[in-house]
């Protein structure tokens, strides 16, 4: 996937990540993607679980998020009233620019965050109900690229 600005033009795609039962979203699941980015100012990415009813204050964890130049972060926000809070903010200090692999648990109890097989952060408190789908998105005004080698989703079995 690529951002490919020119003249201070904000570009960007997004790629969506259905499950194939439901053709859609899902209520809870694991979801891993291994990935890199090449070093470009102005340019980033957004992996996350977004709500299928496509209102934010449903939930929106944010497996992976940040600039190119910059380290990645996940997020979890809050779920209800000022969803533009985080109830989880992690900045990983890692580099986009090596290989890693994210992934996030989704259960009725709790959000956790993994990079890389290490555990990076657990909320309990934002926990959302309602089912949403994964979306991949880069955007930005500079010229830069996100590679993904593969994803995996798997649904909740308690």
């Amino acid at each position: 996937m690529g951002v490919q600005g020119s003249g201070g033009q904000a570009q960007g795609s997004a790629l969506t990540i259905t499950n194939p039962t439901t053709q859609w979203g899902q209520t809870y699941g694991r979801y891993s993607i291994r990935f890199r980015a090449d070093r470009a100012s102005d340019s980033g990415a957004a992996m996350m679980l977004w709500p299928d009813s496509d209102v934010w204050s449903d939930g929106e964890t944010d497996c992976v998020e940040g600039d190119f130049d910059g380290t990645i972060h996940s997020f979890n926000h809050r779920v209800g009233a000022n969803p533009e809070q985080n109830s989880l903010a992690v900045d990983t200090g890692m580099s986009w620019q090596d290989w890693h692999v994210s992934t996030v648990e989704w259960t009725p109890t709790a959000i956790r965050f993994y990079l890389d097989g290490q555990l990076i952060g657990t909320d309990t408190s934002a926990v959302a109900r309602a089912s949403r789908h994964w979306v991949i998105q880069t955007a930005g005004t500079g010229s830069g690229s996100l590679q993904i080698d593969w994803v995996a989703m798997y649904q909740y079995t308690g």
